[in-house]
């Protein structure tokens, strides 16, 4: 009974959550003046991965994040995340939380389950939620892909990551 109880609690619990970040994204698309931006510094443990990986030519040194964070009303804080590629900027995706970017030494931790073979990968967190973003070569394409799981949950039924952004390295010079 008391395990039902507590099932039940985490399951509104979450609910409550996704309502939350739900409402706190219906925010204006319109630039903020007051937003923080925040450049991820490369990572330097990206240097280690200086070699051309094997079916691509990119380098994982040639990705950064970058973050911009506006806080809603009630101190949600609401980031737009993008990933630099030699200097463009394109807009992965956003989520609540304060992000960062991931240690590839960490990308196999299970809560991230980031594929070892990404390029680069940033996290945040918000709220017991915890989202991930990775961006992966797939032939002439990188591909950024996201998920959000319940960052508490000792036994995780742990969502797909999606595809949310590609884009095409032909086209940059």
């Amino acid at each position: 009974m008391i395990a039902a109880a507590s099932y039940k609690a985490r399951v509104l619990y979450v609910i409550g959550c996704l309502c939350l970040v739900l409402v706190s994204c219906q925010t204006s698309e319109q630039p903020n003046a007051g937003a923080a931006t925040q450049t991820a510094p490369p990572d330097s443990s990206n240097q280690a991965a200086n070699a051309t990986l094997p079916n691509n030519k990119m380098n994982p040194a040639d990705f950064t994040w970058e973050f911009e964070v506006v806080e809603d009303k009630i101190g949600t804080p609401n980031a737009r995340i993008y990933l630099l590629y030699k200097g463009i900027r394109y807009k992965a995706g956003k989520a609540a939380g304060n992000f960062q970017t991931l240690n590839p030494a960490d990308f196999a931790q299970p809560q991230y389950s980031v594929p070892t073979t990404a390029l680069t990968a940033a996290w945040g967190f918000w709220a017991g939620m915890l989202t991930t973003f990775y961006a992966a070569a797939e032939g002439e394409f990188v591909n950024v892909y996201k998920r959000t799981t319940d960052a508490e949950d000792t036994n995780p039924i742990q969502p797909k990551f999606e595809k949310v952004m590609q884009f095409d390295v032909k086209s940059v010079k």
